[in-house]
């Protein structure tokens, strides 16, 4: 299997009629950017970004493709490849490649020569060498469907005349996938520039092509049918083995073992997992070094770290090295898996864990470890510290930034801690309540309740257990503020998020009835209305399954009278989330009416996650 990077592609690619259009958000791109400047610190090894995986080209499944083949001299079917799996990872690369050549054209310290030579190797990626007579402009390697296809060839890359709507979902991403991009490239540009890690910006674009272009790799795994493709997908998708950072680290451990006492530190390194957890082993790593160095260092590079940072001490003290690494261990271990003794803090752990967020640890940890905080007794004043955290998580996740974004952050905090700023800046943090103001005051200043209620208004996550977390979190406040009679939760564990519209419908048009579906949301109706928070409410099993997919009439007779009856009430007695669905949406309920829901519950939920 051949390694390949993004100088040495020669196919199209082509995206199929059945694939799903364009999806990543601001997340999985800030991620992909992160590798990538990650790459730029540490070009120790080649950044394997995954495998694509594709099939020849079938005209059958190619009628909602956005170019006419014919339009370009030469290009024949044979030149292109469908692709099966990696569409969005290309996309978002494409949209990142365009993104360079802008800030190329925008940067006025560079000459025009400079400009042109980077600019050509930005179309030679971009572009096939088949062209248009008519227009005089190549065709793009990337073939893209319908509108979003429509939308990157003439917003994007500008090479067709044939616009896309910016309107529809996939090129509102796109869109806003460019612009993140062009800023963040900007701005990291000119932060390494002003840090010193590069002297010019010619310094800092020769690095960033040289990842980008060589150091950046793939396999393509080319199948020759669609049902050898899927297989193929599938097992790269489901189960399969690797020897992580974890083994790792634990080969390491066992080198600096005597042959006559292995025994003894593989049970050593077996009690210290057992501190963590499996599942958490690389995590805790992550976090102690993080804690350690101020930064984050990557997963693949984990095991030399753990060389460099101990192998001296393991030559000379190996029992305090294991006591240290244990006593780490515990603290991090109770911590992410909610075991502190401490019903107060364990509760708000598990929040956290609903959250799914791991990089909040970091910062738990740097302050449970620098100011010795008792688990099993946490003072008032670090509960303070962990509710602020929460309201952080919240916000980034709910204002779709990535949570890998905070570590600067993290990194400047944790320096806070230590005294290890620079002399023009603050001195050394007194207590846990200045860095309770610090996370305090980053939320005022980056996630403002404006931005906050804008965002949780279109918030629409599709993990339950996250939309579990802010719908319980909004029950109570209401339960609290309205100071109803209210019957109460019997038995959390059968609670459910319960969808007004239903996830699956057979027909939208016959749930709106008369009034006309807007265009947009056919086109994305999951994102723009069926999972947003305005559709949401809470109920139990049974009486989830009874309102099921019927029509907002029957759903209505449900919330009100309930399946359960005696043994947990009725829904509308029961919940103030469905008391509001009846009482303010007693006919319809459409995306005017998750629009209406949707504002009510973001400002309810700017107090809750406040500061």
């Amino acid at each position: 299997m051949e390694f390949l990077n993004f100088r040495s592609l020669s196919n199209y690619y082509a995206i199929p009629d059945y694939q799903r259009d364009y999806a990543w958000t601001g997340a999985e791109n800030e991620t992909l950017l992160n590798d990538i400047f990650d790459e730029m610190n540490h070009k120790e090894t080649p950044h394997f970004i995954g495998a694509i995986v594709t099939v020849p080209f079938d005209p059958q499944n190619s009628a909602n493709i956005a170019v006419v083949l014919s339009d370009y001299k030469g290009l024949m079917q044979s030149n292109i490849r469908h692709v099966v799996d990696g569409q969005q990872r290309l996309t978002s690369i494409s949209v990142f490649a365009e993104a360079i050549k802008e800030a190329l054209d925008g940067d006025e310290t560079l000459s025009a020569d400079d400009k042109e030579d980077y600019s050509d190797r930005i179309k030679r990626f971009l572009f096939g060498d088949h062209r248009n007579p008519k227009i005089k402009k190549q065709a793009p390697r990337l073939l893209l469907n319908g509108n979003t296809g429509k939308y990157y060839n003439s917003s994007i890359l500008g090479c067709t005349h044939q616009d896309g709507s910016q309107r529809f979902s996939g090129a509102k991403r796109l869109a806003k996938a460019k612009s993140f991009f062009l800023k963040e490239i900007v701005k990291r540009k000119n932060k390494l520039i002003e840090q010193g890690r590069y002297q010019s910006a010619v310094e800092f674009y020769d690095d960033l092509f040289e990842v980008f272009f060589e150091e950046l790799t793939f396999v393509e795994i080319a199948c020759d049918s669609d049902t050898n493709a899927f297989q193929v997908f599938e097992s790269l998708n489901g189960k399969g083995l690797d020897l992580t950072a974890a083994d790792r680290i634990k080969n390491i451990w066992m080198a600096w073992a005597n042959c006559a006492n292995c025994s003894e530190k593989a049970q050593k390194w077996d009690s210290l997992v057992a501190e963590i957890g499996d599942n958490y082993v690389v995590n805790f790593f992550v976090v102690l070094f993080f804690f350690e160095k101020c930064e984050r260092v990557s997963k693949n590079r984990l095991p030399e770290e753990f060389k460099s940072l101990y192998a001296s001490k393991a030559n000379t003290n190996i029992e305090g090295l294991i006591n240290y690494l244990k006593k780490r261990a515990s603290t991090y271990g109770k911590l992410r898996n909610a075991r502190t003794q401490s019903v107060k803090l364990d509760r708000a752990l598990k929040d956290l864990q609903s959250l799914g967020s791991e990089q909040v640890y970091v910062m738990l940890f740097a302050a449970a470890n620098h100011f010795g905080i008792d688990l099993a007794n946490p003072t008032e004043e670090f509960m303070s510290f962990v509710r602020a955290m929460t309201n952080l998580i919240v916000r980034v996740q709910v204002c779709d930034k990535n949570l890998n974004s905070l570590d600067d952050l993290f990194g400047s905090w944790i320096k806070f801690l230590k005294g290890e700023l620079s002399s023009n800046e603050e001195g050394a943090c007194a207590d846990i309540k200045e860095l309770t103001e610090k996370v305090k005051a980053e939320i005022r200043l980056h996630l403002s309740d404006d931005d906050f209620r804008a965002h949780f208004e279109t918030y629409a996550p599709k993990d339950q257990t996250i939309s579990m977390y802010y719908l319980v979190k909004i029950e109570e406040y209401l339960r609290k503020n309205n100071r109803n009679e209210r019957n109460s939760f019997v038995s959390t564990d059968n609670l459910t998020v319960e969808h007004v519209i239903p996830q699956t419908l057979d027909s939208l048009n016959a749930w709106y009835g008369s009034e006309e579906v807007p265009s947009e949301i056919e086109d994305d109706r999951r994102n723009l209305l069926i999972e947003r928070m305005g559709n949401k409410a809470l109920l139990y099993g049974d009486d989830n399954t009874a309102a099921g997919n019927s029509f907002f009439a029957d759903k209505l007779e449900v919330y009100k009278n309930g399946k359960r009856g005696q043994d947990e009430g009725k829904p509308v007695d029961t919940f103030e989330l469905i008391k509001d669905v009846v009482d303010n949406y007693p006919t319809k309920f459409n995306h005017d009416e998750v629009n209406s829901r949707a504002k009510r519950l973001a400002q309810i939920a700017a107090v809750i996650w406040g500061c």
